[in-house]
């Protein structure tokens, strides 16, 4: 989901990234938005939006969560792209030759 659609749907259901900070203790409205933003991870951020939204983990951040809502770690993710950069490659050099 897109940044603006999460502040927006926060937004619909009258919910402020200051609300989403105060809901999760000692988080400041700033580290807030860079969750949202996809700048930073918190888990207890991301959760309490998930939960506000009633939207599943993978839904919200598709880049950070597999399909069975498990979180992906940056190491798998950089894996992850190094594979489809490779079958990129590789489908390249085929229409080459």
């Amino acid at each position: 989901m897109h940044p603006s659609q999460i502040k927006a749907a926060l937004e619909m259901r009258g919910v402020s990234l200051s609300d989403v900070a105060q809901h999760c203790g000692k988080i400041s409205r700033n580290a807030v938005s860079l969750v949202v933003l996809g700048r930073s991870r918190s888990r207890r951020v991301e959760s309490m939006i998930a939960a506000l939204l009633e939207q599943p983990l993978q839904e919200l951040w598709p880049k950070w969560y597999d399909a069975e809502g498990r979180r992906i770690s940056r190491r798998r993710r950089s894996i992850d792209q190094v594979v489809r950069q490779f079958a990129r490659a590789q489908a390249m050099l085929r229409k080459a030759a």
